[in-house]
């Protein structure tokens, strides 16, 4: 992945399922270890500023810096 300003970084359990967020950019999430990742379009460019992960990866919750309002996604 390019060098983007990140903001936050958060892993399953068994440490397969990755989800980053970008401060001004995508939350980015991965399957696989973090070998390959897929921008997450449908949370939006946003100011994002941390991001949480259910232990099994199926739940990702971020927070938006400035705004009142979390995402929450379903994997």
């Amino acid at each position: 992945m390019s060098a983007q300003p990140w903001q936050s970084i958060a892993i399953s359990s068994d440490g397969k399922k990755l989800a980053a967020c970008v401060g001004g950019g995508y939350i980015y999430t991965s399957m696989d270890g973090g070998t390959s990742w897929t921008e997450q379009t449908n949370a939006e460019s946003r100011n994002w500023r941390s991001i949480a992960m259910s232990s099994d990866g199926n739940k990702i919750g971020a927070v938006i810096y400035g705004e009142q309002g979390v995402w929450i996604g379903i994997r």
